[in-house]
């Protein structure tokens, strides 16, 4: 279970899928914490792999089974399933909806799911108030519990409302700040979303060039690693490939 996630945070989805599939063999019927983690696994697993509509149909129903146990971080952690692949889906307004009822819990994991969900939408909807809130919760929840992943997240939400505000060198620093984070550890699908970020932030900048060769090596590296982007290809980002064609 515990490599299904370095699977998954690193950029590994089949190899976590595996792992996820692996760990639910071992815990054979029961329906305890650690099967629930290795399915919430799962769900992130077959969500970058394409498969979004499956994993969705699996976590509602693993929701209603797991509402009538008393694992409450099990619900809370598939609910995080069923956002990623709602997001992936492009079903924005179910997300959010989910999301903030999860934004306050004492738990810190559910919580800090819940965040990176409502900045993920909040960017594609271009709203940089409530991302900037998301990324000091990110931030808060990160220094509490060490986890320099929340800390590289906090920097690249805090980078793109520095973004969308018209404040190019805050956004620039912070989103460095992410990206160094990321790479330090291995980070790859938290590194790309910082890379297209700051694609847009260069064409923003007049640099159309750079723009144009950092979305193509964002792309190049999501084939390659069979990733798919949460949510799907924003209009933004369709947006700035355009403009980098046409001014290049």
């Amino acid at each position: 279970i515990a490599l299904a996630w370095a699977d998954l945070a690193q950029g590994d989805p089949r190899s976590g899928l595996a792992h996820a599939d692996r760990g639910l063999e071992l815990e054979g019927r029961r329906r305890s914490l650690g099967f629930y983690m290795a399915l919430c696994h799962k769900l992130h697993a077959l969500t970058l792999l394409g498969e979004a509509e499956r994993a969705r149909g699996i976590a509602l129903a693993a929701i209603e089974e797991a509402s009538r146990s008393s694992l409450a971080v099990a619900v809370s952690g598939l609910e995080h399933g069923l956002g990623l692949a709602e997001l992936r889906l492009g079903a924005l307004d179910a997300v959010r909806a989910r999301a903030l009822q999860r934004a306050g819990d004492p738990h810190f994991a559910a919580a800090a799911n819940a965040h990176e969900l409502l900045a993920r939408v909040d960017l594609a909807e271009r709203r940089p108030v409530p991302l900037a809130r998301h990324a000091a919760a990110l931030r808060a929840i990160g220094q509490r519990t060490g986890s320099d992943r929340l800390r590289a997240n906090a920097s690249w939400a805090d980078g793109a409302a520095a973004a969308l505000n018209g404040q190019p060198e805050e956004a620039r620093n912070r989103l460095h700040e992410a990206l160094a984070l990321q790479i330090e550890h291995q980070l790859r699908p938290d590194a790309l979303d910082t890379v297209e970020t700051l694609a847009e932030l260069q064409l923003a900048t007049g640099r159309a060039e750079a723009a144009a060769r950092l979305l193509g090596a964002a792309d190049r590296s999501r084939t390659e690693l069979q990733l798919r982007r949460l949510p799907p290809d924003r209009s933004e980002e369709r947006r700035v490939g355009k403009e980098c064609r046409s001014r290049w």
